[in-house]
């Protein structure tokens, strides 16, 4: 049952090409298997909950088919988003992204303009480092905020702890979503470097490129 649920998984992917080859159409085959995985989930979690309300020992068996429902379209939900981003990742360009609106942060200011950063954005805020002349010159995130701890009594500037921008992979405008994401795997790098249509250095997030979590 787990199997249909999600159209990443082998079940999933044999109820998807079934669907593909009678509506002859790739998204409405995703999004029917997606419901398909829906309404498997409702039935196993109703299933479990009528069980639970039931006396004797098939209550015991009630928590397990509820929670196997909640999980059946957790993963229908999940499944679809990695086969859509699939779909779509190879065709799209780094270059055709609209740029994200990412903080920007002074190289000379104190670690607590990254912590306002985090309070307001999250703790998965990455943040644009520029220098005095306005340039971008590195990036700066949660991780970065932990290299600073045991340096009491020094003062401490984002600059002293960001991620160099030089370090950062760098891809053409050309280069594609799927690919870019490869790189960020392969590298363990929180973003890449492109150079814009406008002939300024841009980064690209996880975020940015859309992944769904948990897609590896």
């Amino acid at each position: 049952l787990r199997f249909v649920a999600s159209p990443s998984l082998n079940g999933g992917r044999v109820i998807r090409w079934m669907l593909e080859y009678t509506v002859d159409d790739d998204d409405t085959a995703v999004r029917t298997t997606r419901w398909i995985g829906f309404l498997s989930g409702a039935v196993l979690f109703t299933l479990g909950v009528a069980l639970l309300l039931r006396d004797g020992e098939a209550s015991f068996w009630g928590v397990g088919l509820a929670a196997t429902g909640i999980d059946v379209c957790a993963l229908a939900a999940v499944g679809t988003r990695q086969t859509l981003w699939l779909q779509t990742a190879n065709e799209r360009t780094v270059g055709a992204l609209l740029e994200s609106q990412h903080a920007v942060v002074s190289a000379s200011s104190s670690l607590d303009e990254m912590i306002a950063v985090l309070t307001v954005d999250g703790p998965r805020a990455v943040a644009l480092v520029r220098d005095d002349a306005g340039l971008p010159v590195g990036i700066m995130q949660f991780q970065q905020m932990r290299s600073a701890i045991g340096r009491k009594g020094a003062h401490v500037t984002i600059g002293d702890v960001m991620i160099p921008l030089a370090e950062l992979p760098l891809v053409e405008r050309e280069t594609s979503i799927l690919d870019a994401t490869h790189l960020l795997l392969e590298r363990g790098s929180p973003a890449v470097r492109y150079l814009g249509a406008d002939g300024k250095m841009h980064i690209a997030t996880a975020a940015d490129l859309g992944v769904p979590r948990g897609t590896t």
